[in-house]
């Protein structure tokens, strides 16, 4: 299992910064590349809700099926993988109010498609990504958060 973590400040309140986490195709549209999202619900997400994802990781097009497992508003997001190429994903992020806005720490724990090659890409090729897609995002979502 590969974990990955970032945290960043942004100049933007809690619960502000959540409502763009819940929303799955600003969280799509934050990624390099051409990353998109399709929700299987209405309205605001509730736990157990779902949305499918997909672009290109490590060079391949792959596809996920996330959930929304846990949601306390201005608070903590947790999506985990209930289907799509990789083994399993979880992707879990924090929100904390400081001084200046809003403190956001994400962490991603995944387990890439394929037995020993999954172990291989990953090394040299999917971690690379994934780690920037977490990076690229967080800044997409500060710029925006920002203005």
């Amino acid at each position: 299992m590969t974990k990955l973590e970032h945290t960043l400040e942004i100049r933007a309140p809690a619960e502000k910064v959540y409502d763009y986490i819940i929303n799955p195709e600003l969280f799509a549209s934050g990624f390099p590349g051409n990353v998109e999202a399709k929700v299987r619900y209405e309205g605001e997400p509730k736990a157990g809700d779902i949305f499918d994802i997909s672009g290109q990781v490590g060079g391949r097009n792959m596809k996920m099926t996330l959930k929304f497992s846990d949601l306390v508003p201005g608070e903590r997001v947790v999506l985990e993988g209930v289907g799509g190429d990789f083994k399993s994903f979880r992707d879990t992020t924090i929100l904390e109010k400081t001084e200046i806005g809003t403190r956001v720490i994400e962490t991603w724990e995944y387990e890439p498609p394929y037995s020993i090659l999954g172990k291989i890409l990953d090394a040299i090729k999917i971690r690379k990504d994934m780690e920037n897609y977490l990076v690229e995002g967080h800044n997409k979502m500060k710029e925006t958060l920002e203005r």
